[in-house]
């Protein structure tokens, strides 16, 4: 078993995720610490932030989103990224039209 997944072993058999597992984590898997946010251990790279936005875009574009489920989900997630990243999501409205984002 690798590093990493001996690692998920371990946070998934604990039952969470701690900000220092989750920093771990990004670590195993190659991003900068520089890229890690200490406070929650997120990956705050350019490639990840590229790939939430994308991710959120297929899912739109492919189901749309629901009022209940998806728009809370999707409002805290560009609201967190404008919160870690400002110089990514000032450049770039990956927001879709017609959904109002409340900046936090």
């Amino acid at each position: 078993m690798s590093g990493l997944n001996a690692f998920m072993a371990t946070v998934v058999a604990s039952g969470g995720c701690t900000p220092e597992q989750r920093r771990q984590i990004c670590l195993l898997k190659g991003v900068a610490p520089e890229d890690i946010d200490p406070a929650t251990g997120y990956d705050i790279s350019d490639r990840a932030y590229g790939t939430v936005r994308e991710s959120w875009r297929d899912w739109a574009s492919s189901i749309g989103l629901s009022e209940y489920y998806d728009l809370p989900r999707y409002r805290k997630t560009v609201a967190l990224w404008h919160k870690f990243r400002p110089d990514l999501c000032s450049a770039d409205a990956w927001w879709f039209d017609g959904i109002e984002i409340e900046w936090h």
